[in-house]
């Protein structure tokens, strides 16, 4: 294995999405960067603390204990990024972790909320198994089950859609260069909605 690709890999797709929010391609970025055991530079997990959801969060707060980031703020930084309730507001899965690793408040475990969350904290659960594989790595019988094929699939440019980028797999297999070049442009065509227009491109009066 190039390490030094695969780092460069992880640490640019963590840069690419993290400031988009994209927690799916993070996640997988940092498990990836803690199978490599590659320190994490500040710059990264600053980005990281930027715009993540909770659960990249909760995984970089285990990489931060296991020596695996450069930040030595990262801990506090981690600690401030939990509002609301800590126990039962939208970063619960954060503050879980940070329990779980003996690094929250003390004071979270005061709060007054039900009684099945605060359970979850005081027996110091973990909704990450650090040595574990990603079911997509497990080798098991195919049971209708559906799991994903490949740890990291194709995804189209427009990323919350439900449209489909033409790909190289299924019925594009046949497909010769040009003929796949053809079916790229149309698909960008009918997602701007450019099909009928000279030269694909809008016109002054038309929306974009």
């Amino acid at each position: 294995m190039d390490t030094e690709l695969w780092r460069h890999v992880a640490l640019s797709t963590i840069d690419q999405n993290a400031p988009l929010g994209r927690d799916s391609e993070v996640v997988w970025a940092l498990w990836l960067l803690k199978e490599l055991e590659v320190i994490i530079p500040r710059a990264t997990t600053d980005l990281v603390l930027m715009n993540a959801g909770p659960i990249p969060l909760a995984l970089l707060v285990h990489m931060s204990v296991r020596k695996l980031t450069a930040d030595r703020r990262l801990r506090e930084k981690l600690v401030q990024k939990v509002v609301g309730s800590p126990i039962a507001g939208p970063f619960w899965p954060l503050s879980l972790k940070l329990v779980h690793l003996g690094k929250g408040n003390a004071d979270w475990l005061q709060e007054k909320i039900p009684a099945y969350l605060l359970a979850l904290h005081q027996k110091r659960a973990s909704l990450i198994d650090w040595g574990a594989k990603p079911k997509v790595y497990q080798d098991g019988p195919d049971d209708g089950v559906d799991e994903p094929d490949y740890a990291i699939e194709d995804y189209g440019a427009d990323y919350g859609s439900d449209e489909t980028f033409p790909t190289n797999d299924d019925e594009n297999d046949d497909l010769s260069p040009e003929e796949r070049e053809a079916a790229i442009d149309s698909f960008f065509d009918d997602l701007l909605g450019t099909a009928d227009q000279p030269g694909g491109v809008p016109q002054d009066d038309e929306s974009f």
